[in-house]
C-alpha cells in the first residue's frame, strides 16, 4: 500500500534486496504467552470451560508474560485511580472550605458571644441602660447638662410685676401650707404620726428595682440630686411640671399652686416620676435584651446544627476517601484482571480455541460468552497425548515409517507439537519478524515446517459407550482422556489420518472432540446402532488402512428399529442384532477391530465380549480406567503398520 507519489505508508528496513516491513509502532501490543502458560490455559478451557480464565488470572505467578504485563496493566490503573483520589482530596478540602464558610455565616454574630453569657448579657444591659437613663431629659435637668435652648430675652416691666406678684403669691400659698401642715401636726396622734411615717417609708421602700444593683446607688444620687435642686432650678420644675401634667392631667398653673402649698407632695411626685422613668427605661431594655439574647441563642442554635451536619458530611467524606484509598489497590488488581482477561480473550479467539457463542432468543440484549473450539480440544488432544508418551511410552521410530530418501513433503504451517523438528528456520524467522516484530518469542503460528506425505493413509474410528453406567468410577472421564490420547496419536503418525468418533448411548450419534468433551453419562448401549454407523464410515473411505476401537463397560442393552425407533430392555435381541452387524465387519479386508472393556463386573460381561469380539474377527482387551488411555496407545502402536513406498 503506498500513498500518491509511490512512497510506502509504514517504514520499511532495506539490505541485501530484501524489503521487510517495520512493524515496530503497530496499533496492538504482541501477546507472547510462554508455553507453560499456553499449556496451562489450554488445559484448563479444555477440563473446566471458560471459567477457567479467571482461575488462570488469580493464580500468583513470579514470572511469565502473565506476571508481566498483570504488573504494568495494575501499574498504569493504580497510577489512574490516584490521580482520581488526588482529584477527590482537593474536591475534599475546597468542600471543607465551604462548609466552614457556610458555618460562620450562619453562626453568631460579633456580639453574640457576650449575649449567650448571663454575666456578659448583664454587663450590655447595664451600659445600655445606664447610657439611656443619662439621655433621658430628665436626668439631664437634675444632672444639669440640659441645653440652653432658650434664649435669654430681657423681660418687659408688666412682666416683672407679674413675675413678682407670682413669687409673692406662691411664698404665701407656701407658707399657709406649712402653717396648716404645723397646726394639723399638733392634733396628730401617736399612731397617726407612725402611720405617716410607715406611708413615707413604704414611698421609699417602694422605689423601682433594676435589674442591676450597681444603677441603685446612681438612681439614689439621682433622687438625693432632684431632691435637693428641685426648688431653686426652674428648669428642672419645668421639666417636672410638664411629665405631671401628662401623668395627672391637672394644668400648670394648679401644679404651681400645690407646689406652693404643699412642697413634700410635689417632692414626692417628683420622685415618683423620675423612678418611674428609669423603671420603664430598665423594663424596655430588659426585653430589648432579651430579645436580643433570644435572638443570639437561636442563632447559635442554627451555627450548631449547621456545625453538626457540616462535621457529619465531612466525616462521611472522609470515610468515603478512606475507603476509596483502601479499594485502590482492590479496584487495581479486578480492573487489571478484567483487561488481562480481555486480552487473554482476544488472543485466544485470534489462535482459534474460543469463539463467541451463536446468538440465540434466550440470549438477547446477554453479554457475549465465549466457547471453546474444536481446535482447542485437538490441542489439548495433543497435551495429554505429550503426558502419557513421558509417563508410560516410550517413542520410537517404527520400521518403515519413515521414507526419507524418497518421501514426498509438503511446506506448510505447524499443526502438532512433533513437527517442530522439521522446521523451516528461515521462513518462521521472516514470519516471527513481520507479525510480532517487538516480540522476541517464536509463536506456534509462525512456525512453517517440512511436512511428509505419507503414501499411506489411515481411518480410526472410535466407539465412545457414554451410557449411564460409566458414569461409576469415573469411568467415562477416563474413556474421554483415552480417546484425546488416541486422537493424537493418529494424527501424529500422519496429518492426514482421518479420526471418526461415535458417542454410544441408547442412540449413537457421530461427535465432535469437543462434543465428546462435553459428553455426560446417559441412557443404554446400543452397539448394533453404532457398528452400523462405523461400517457406514468405513465403507466410504480412501484410506488403505482402518482401525475400529470400542471403548466400553457393558453388554448391548438397546437396539434400533427397521423405523429408525430404540429399543432397550430386550438384552437378547440386542445382543443378537449387535452380533449381525459386527459379523458384517469382515468385509473389510484391512480393518483393525479392538474391543476395551472397562472394569467387567463378572464372566458374563466378558463371554459377551469375547463373542462380539470373534464375531467381527477382533480382538478383547480389559482395562481399569487408571491404565485405559496407556493400553489404548499402546494397542494402537502396536497394530497400526502403516505401508512404505511412494
Amino acid at each position: 500500500m503506498e500513498h500518491s507519489g509511490g512512497v510506502p505508508s509504514y517504514p520499511v528496513i532495506r539490505g541485501d534486496g530484501t524489503v521487510i516491513p517495520d512493524c515496530s509502532k503497530g496499533v496492538h501490543l504482541p501477546f507472547s504467552l510462554t508455553p507453560t502458560e499456553r499449556r496451562e490455559l489450554v488445559r484448563g478451557l479444555a477440563q473446566k470451560g471458560i471459567s477457567s480464565i479467571d482461575e488462570f488470572l488469580s493464580r500468583e505467578r513470579n514470572g511469565g508474560y502473565i506476571a508481566e504485563r498483570m504488573e504494568a496493566i495494575r501499574s498504569r490503573i493504580r497510577k489512574g485511580l490516584e490521580e482520581q483520589m488526588k482529584a477527590r482530596n482537593e474536591a475534599f478540602i475546597t468542600e471543607m472550605g465551604r462548609l466552614r464558610e457556610r458555618t460562620v455565616q450562619v453562626g453568631i454574630g460579633p456580639y453574640d458571644g457576650e449575649l449567650l453569657d448571663e454575666a456578659g448579657a448583664r454587663r450590655v444591659l447595664s451600659d445600655e441602660l445606664r447610657g439611656e437613663l443619662l439621655a433621658s431629659e430628665l436626668v439631664l435637668q437634675i444632672e444639669g447638662r440640659a441645653e440652653q435652648r432658650d434664649l435669654v430675652m430681657r423681660p418687659s416691666f408688666p412682666r416683672k410685676v407679674w413675675d413678682i406678684i407670682k413669687r409673692l403669691f406662691h411664698r404665701f400659698v407656701s407658707f399657709l401650707g406649712r402653717f396648716v401642715r404645723w397646726v394639723r401636726s399638733l392634733f396628730r396622734t401617736r399612731r397617726e404620726r407612725e402611720e405617716l411615717a410607715a406611708i413615707r417609708s413604704k414611698r421609699i421602700k417602694g422605689a423601682v428595682v433594676l435589674p442591676f444593683p450597681g444603677l441603685m446607688s446612681e438612681l439614689g444620687s439621682w433622687e438625693r440630686e432632684l431632691e435637693k435642686r428641685l426648688e431653686s432650678d426652674k428648669r428642672l420644675q419645668k421639666a417636672v411640671d410638664t411629665r405631671l401634667t401628662e401623668s395627672t392631667g391637672y394644668s400648670s398653673g394648679v401644679i404651681g399652686l400645690r407646689r406652693s402649698f404643699d412642697p413634700e407632695w410635689y417632692k414626692e411626685e417628683a420622685v415618683e416620676l423620675l423612678r418611674t422613668e428609669v423603671g420603664s427605661i430598665a423594663e424596655r431594655k430588659e426585653r430589648e435584651l432579651n430579645g436580643r439574647r433570644k435572638g443570639a441563642m437561636d442563632r447559635a442554635k442554627d451555627g450548631q446544627d449547621e456545625a453538626r451536619k457540616a462535621r457529619e458530611k465531612a466525616l462521611a467524606m472522609e470515610r468515603e476517601l478512606d475507603r476509596e484509598k483502601e479499594g485502590i489497590i482492590h479496584r487495581s488488581e479486578s480492573l487489571a484482571r478484567e483487561e488481562m482477561k480481555r486480552e487473554v480473550e482476544r488472543a485466544l479467539t485470534s489462535m482459534g480455541y474460543i469463539q463467541r457463542k451463536q446468538p440465540t432468543a434466550d440470549m438477547d440484549g446477554a453479554i457475549a460468552e465465549y466457547e471453546i473450539t474444536e481446535a482447542l480440544v485437538e490441542r489439548f488432544s495433543e497435551l495429554v497425548f505429550s503426558d502419557l508418551m513421558e509417563t508410560g511410552l516410550k517413542h520410537r521410530e517404527r520400521p518403515g515409517s519413515h521414507t526419507s530418501d524418497v518421501g514426498v513433503y509438503d511446506r506448510t504451517r505447524l499443526r502438532t507439537v512433533h513437527e517442530e523438528a522439521r522446521l523451516d528456520i528461515l521462513q518462521t524467522l521472516v514470519n516471527a519478524r513481520t507479525n510480532h516484530p517487538d516480540d522476541k518469542e517464536l509463536d506456534r503460528s509462525d512456525m512453517i515446517v517440512y511436512r511428509e506425505v505419507p503414501v499411506s493413509e489411515l481411518h480410526a474410528v472410535i466407539l465412545l459407550d457414554v451410557s449411564g453406567s460409566m458414569e461409576e468410577n469415573m469411568r467415562l472421564e477416563a474413556a474421554k482422556r483415552a480417546v484425546l490420547a488416541l486422537y493424537s496419536a493418529v494424527r501424529k503418525e500422519n496429518p492426514r489420518n482421518r479420526v471418526d468418533i461415535i458417542t454410544v448411548s441408547t442412540r449413537a450419534s457421530p461427535s465432535t472432540l469437543r462434543e465428546v468433551l462435553a459428553s455426560e453419562p446417559r441412557g443404554f448401549t446400543n452397539h448394533s446402532e453404532a457398528v452400523s454407523m462405523a461400517s457406514r464410515l468405513f465403507e466410504g473411505t480412501r484410506s488403505d488402512r482402518m482401525l475400529l476401537f470400542l471403548i466400553t463397560d457393558g453388554l448391548p442393552e438397546a437396539y434400533t428399529e427397521i423405523d429408525g425407533r430404540p429399543v432397550a430392555g430386550d438384552l437378547k435381541k440386542a445382543m443378537e442384532r449387535t452380533l449381525q452387524e459386527v459379523s458384517r465387519l469382515k468385509r473389510f479386508s484391512n480393518l483393525s477391530f479392538n474391543i476395551f472393556m472397562l472394569e467387567p463386573k463378572d464372566g458374563t460381561y466378558l463371554n459377551a465380549a469375547r463373542r462380539i469380539a470373534g464375531a467381527g474377527g477382533g480382538s478383547l482387551l480389559t482395562a481399569n480406567p487408571q491404565d485405559l488411555a496407556l493400553k489404548l496407545v499402546l494397542e494402537y502402536e502396536r497394530g497400526s503398520r502403516p505401508q512404505t513406498g511412494v
